[in-house]
């Protein structure tokens, strides 16, 4: 009996599991020089996911990778999506803004850099929302904890074929 329940307990379990993101982390110093800090990989579902609204239109959705670093994406109600911005965050504060642009159909090009990804909506006419963002290509998220407004101090790099889940 004590197997049934313990087996049951596994496949509910890991049946909310929904998504794979795999990640390298950097720090970054003055010269822009990188240095490896970690490299993972996380499955994760929807109970995984953070919000906070920021605005009456605004949310930004994220998701805990490790050691205090996160990736999210705003949320922006509106009748179009022709950007949108995702972001790295530490749970010590800085300043993270990347866009993307719309290119055709569902791909969006970053416009600072380079990295391509594809999106799912959902929602009424009016007020799509991004469900979900695949990355097509390996995409660095840039994080600034300096004074320096032109510095980056760490950058996520999300790979090719990682998706963030933002809504069911």
């Amino acid at each position: 009996m004590r197997h049934i329940l313990f087996l049951i307990l596994l496949l509910t379990s890991t049946s909310c599991i929904s998504e794979q993101i795999a990640y390298e982390i950097y720090n970054v110093d003055a010269d822009g020089n990188k240095e490896l800090i970690k490299k993972g990989s996380k499955a994760y579902g929807l109970s995984d996911l953070k919000y906070e609204k920021r605005a009456p239109k605004q949310t930004i959705y994220y998701l805990e990778l490790e050691d205090g670093f996160s990736i999210g994406a705003v949320q922006i109600t509106d009748e179009d999506i022709t950007g949108f911005a995702l972001q790295a965050i530490h749970i010590d504060g800085g300043f993270s803004w990347d866009w993307f642009d719309h290119k055709e159909g569902n791909i969006f090009n970053k416009r600072q850099e380079c990295g391509e990804v594809s999106i799912q909506t959902s929602g009424l006419p009016g007020q799509y929302l991004i469900r979900r963002v695949n990355f097509i290509t390996d995409v660095c998220l840039r994080l600034n904890q300096s004074d320096d407004v032109e510095r980056d101090t760490h950058k996520i790099k999300i790979m090719e074929g990682s998706t963030l889940l933002l809504l069911p």
